[in-house]
């Protein structure tokens, strides 16, 4: 199967595969908030340097499931490669995640449908 072989300063971190159906992604991203921002969500740090290396792909059961390798903070002088390859072994994702979609379309139906009536249109 392809895989991304993913090395952070040197060091090997992950083959990140999924099989014969599925998306792989390995995504640095940097983020500069606005202070106005920041003051609406106190979850959020003001800048962020960051790699994630994630992959999704649907179960028999018709779930999807959501993996990701890596989700970590970067500074700046990292070193980020990232190899292609071809390789029958790959490494454990470090979190997993299914998402019955179908449901969740229910789910939110439901509750638009609720605040409909709370509110109106």
């Amino acid at each position: 199967m392809k895989a991304l072989e993913i090395y952070i300063n040197g060091q090997q971190r992950c083959i990140a595969g999924i099989g014969e159906l599925g998306v792989i992604t390995a995504i640095i991203h940097w983020v500069k908030r606005e202070r106005e921002v920041l003051t609406k969500r106190k979850d959020l740090e003001d800048e962020e340097l960051a790699i994630r290396v994630g992959g999704s792909f649907t179960a028999p059961d018709g779930v999807t499931e959501s993996l990701e390798w890596i989700g970590e903070t970067l500074a700046i002088g990292d070193e980020i490669t990232i190899k292609i390859i071809e390789s029958d072994q790959v490494s454990e994702p470090a979190k997993r995640q299914r998402i019955d979609y179908r449901r969740t379309a229910k789910d939110e139906r439901r509750y638009y449908e609720r605040l409909k009536r709370e509110y109106g249109e």
